[in-house]
């Protein structure tokens, strides 16, 4: 499992970034109201490996680039209830993958 403190967000690939404190405090409120989701958007072997607890793996080369589909992929039957999310955070090994994930 990967550590939070060693999660490296995308921020300089142009997406917008988190650091591992506001993650830590972002998951840490989740209780509190509005889910949030961690989305890896590593490929499954890597996935397989190591993952954040709670993370469901979106791999970038099945991850559409249609707003509409991308939406499905993340939240699934309950695309509905997306404004019951607080965040999706996207994560990746260096931030390259999970920044064109968010850019979409």
């Amino acid at each position: 499992m990967l550590s939070l403190s060693k999660l490296y967000v995308g921020w300089k690939f142009g997406a917008p970034g988190v650091t591992t404190q506001e993650l830590q405090s972002l998951l840490e409120k989740d209780e509190s109201g509005g889910k949030v989701i961690l989305l890896d958007n590593r490929a499954e072997g890597e996935f397989s490996v190591s993952k954040l607890d709670g993370a469901a793996n979106l791999p970038l080369r099945l991850a559409s680039e249609e707003p509409e589909e991308l939406k499905k992929q993340v939240f699934g039957d309950q695309a509905g209830d997306a404004d019951s999310v607080k965040a999706v955070v996207c994560y990746c090994s260096v931030g390259y993958r999970s920044a064109i994930v968010t850019n979409r």
